[in-house]
């Protein structure tokens, strides 16, 4: 399981720095050319579940919370607004890619450990998450809509596009998925890695895309995640430094 979980990991940041400095849609690498962030979401997904919390079979519930909600919207329109997925996520369930179970995964994991750093109470945490699920897709959906053209809004928006609605209904649906959520998960380190890593990603796409106004989301979100994990980021960097200053 050591070597499963290093391969991965491994694997992850592969993935992370390559997306970050190219695009799936250059890669010399067919597979990677057609299915590029299908395999990035899932590597990050398996990077998380292979270090095991209590807390992962209620984040999980709300991940397919979460995949349900985007089948009726799909269909409906409700509650995100029109959209539509391209085939770029591969294999799909009602024209929802199977795939985006593992997004949710990743992302509600990070913001509940997120959350639940900085506030004690449930539903004080489930508040916090939401929220902060909200702003991972101002980030999320231009970079995904623009460069990458994972999905199509049919109905337009003042924010690149993309209908207010859209965020209001990503507000209340996380809500929803981490209501089976009980467990505190403050000090399981890989979903805050793995989560900043995937903002920091991101970010960078959104940067170098000219997505201005998205980069600068990303931006806050990773100084507001130095300020919520200050004391482990200082530990990581001092352990960094330590054989030098014993050398």
């Amino acid at each position: 399981m050591r070597w499963l979980r290093k391969g991965v990991v491994l694997l992850f940041i592969v993935l992370v720095i390559g997306g970050a400095s190219t695009s799936p849609a250059t890669s010399d690498i067919l597979l990677l050319r057609r299915y590029g962030e299908m395999f990035f979401l899932w590597v990050a997904a398996a990077t998380i579940a292979l270090h095991p919390h209590p807390v992962h079979r209620q984040i999980l519930v709300g991940s397919l919370i979460g995949f349900a909600s985007e089948i009726v919207g799909v269909a409906t329109g409700i509650p995100y607004g029109v959209y539509r997925y391209t085939d770029t996520l591969g294999t799909a369930i009602a024209h929802v890619p199977v795939v985006m179970v593992a997004a949710w995964f990743v992302l509600l994991s990070y913001a509940w450990t997120s959350a639940t750093k900085v506030v004690s109470t449930l539903w004080g945490a489930r508040l916090f998450a939401a929220a902060l699920m909200t702003a991972y897709d101002l980030l999320i959906d231009p970079v995904a809509i623009g460069p990458m053209r994972l999905w199509t809004w049919h109905q337009d928006g003042v924010y690149y596009g993309v209908p207010t609605v859209n965020f209001f209904g990503w507000f209340v649906v996380s809500l929803l998925a981490l209501l089976p959520v009980k467990q505190h998960a403050a000090e399981h380190k890989p979903s805050h890695w793995v989560g900043c890593a995937v903002v920091a990603f991101f970010t960078i796409v959104a940067l170098r895309s000219g997505l201005v106004g998205a980069a600068a989301v990303g931006i806050l979100l990773l100084v507001v995640d130095g300020a919520i994990f200050r004391t482990q980021w200082v530990q990581y960097f001092a352990l960094r430094k330590l054989p030098q200053a014993q050398a």
